[in-house]
């Protein structure tokens, strides 16, 4: 299979990218690059300045200097590097409708790919982003989903069925495995996500308040900041909690060995009691453990199920009796090795990267030759 080369503009959080990354520069045949959520304000605030130098790209609001930049800068790497496939990320980003427009003068198939799952699509009625969906719904070649979740969300935006195909992104199983047995008394919690309310970190602090009072022997281990570290940095001179903030991909990886549970108690975004965005997008953070060969448990979110071997618990969002019952359920150690190693095999048999991006590189190839 001949090399491509393409761009893939994913405007998403650190987690998403991070896996992406790592599966394109293993396993991939093919000459990608990402441009995820943080610097691509760079690119589009100077588009004078040496991109060679950054691995990784990225981009946040659109506005109109943004979008004049972005699409100069996009026009002269179609030109000057040889693009030949634009990956853009949702059929109602800004950025995304900017580039497609670019790329179709230019002659360029342009693949979206999508891990929204809300069951109704805001972009119906929202004028902005009711533009971008209808525009991005005629002109791009082909739409991209992780999940069955995702392929309905965008069958409702009036996407044909035809025009959108499966591939989810994988995990590194070399990177991410099971430990040896361990023989430590206490159990170690794991929440490795941004630390905000809606992630249910608050939830998780208390149900670890409670376990302790009862009598386990339990520590919460946490990864990442937001604006609730202090609240986690305060409570870990009271309870057993450690804070690891911010640590590289690589380093999670050890972290989640050192794990014996992985908690997701996040929940949806809300205004006025309607969901306007479900949590269960796609969270790798519950691949990555499963990888890892951890017990989990999540709320019940978007594509959770989908992506979570049914033998974990998956309870209902903001039950905190649901979050203790689960932690109490995934205490005894029989029970966590069981799960855990149905988790790793689960994981090897459906979203083991190596195997998962063969299956990408020839979507690819596949589009590229039929444009």
């Amino acid at each position: 299979m001949a090399k491509i080369n393409y761009i893939r503009l994913y405007p998403y959080g650190g987690g998403s990218n991070l896996a992406l990354i790592q599966s394109l520069n293993r396993y991939s045949d093919h000459n990608g690059t990402v441009y995820t959520k943080t610097q691509l304000s760079q690119i589009c605030s100077n588009c004078h300045t040496d991109f060679e130098k950054f691995k990784v790209k990225t981009a946040t609001t659109v506005n109109l200097r943004i979008g004049i930049n972005l699409v100069s800068f996009i026009r002269n790497f179609i030109i000057e590097d040889g693009t030949e496939l634009m990956d853009l990320a949702e059929p109602t980003n800004g950025y995304s409708f900017q580039v497609t427009k670019t790329a179709t003068k230019l002659n360029i198939p342009v693949v979206i790919t999508s891990i929204e799952t809300i069951s109704h699509p805001f972009a119906r009625i929202v004028p902005p982003l009711r533009i971008y969906a209808n525009y991005i719904k005629h002109k791009a070649t082909h739409f991209r989903v992780f999940t069955d979740k995702s392929k309905d969300y965008l069958e409702k935006l009036g996407i044909p069925p035809h025009k959108i195909s499966k591939f989810p992104i994988g995990i590194d199983t070399d990177l991410f495995f099971p430990p040896p047995n361990k023989g430590e008394p206490d159990v170690k919690i794991l929440f490795s996500r941004r630390l905000e309310q809606k992630n249910g970190i608050l939830d998780l602090l208390r149900a670890t308040k409670i376990l302790n009072q009862k009598g386990y022997k339990l520590s919460l281990m946490i990864v990442g900041d937001g604006p609730l570290s202090q609240v986690v940095s305060s409570m870990s001179r009271f309870y057993p909690v450690r804070l690891f903030g911010q640590v590289s991909y690589h380093d999670l990886a050890t972290i989640y060995r050192r794990a014996d549970i992985y908690c997701n108690p996040a929940f949806d975004k809300e205004f006025m009691n309607m969901t306007y965005q479900e949590d269960g997008q796609y969270t790798f953070p519950l691949l990555e453990s499963q990888a890892s060969g951890l017990p989990l448990l999540t709320t019940q979110s978007g594509s959770n199920s989908e992506i979570v071997n049914y033998k974990n618990p998956i309870i209902p969002q903001h039950s905190l009796k649901a979050l203790i019952d689960s932690l109490e359920y995934l205490m005894d150690m029989n029970i966590r090795r069981e799960i855990g190693a149905e988790n790793r095999k689960f994981i090897l048999d459906n979203y083991d990267a190596s195997r998962l991006q063969i299956n990408s590189d020839r979507f690819y190839q596949g589009i590229i030759d039929r444009n």
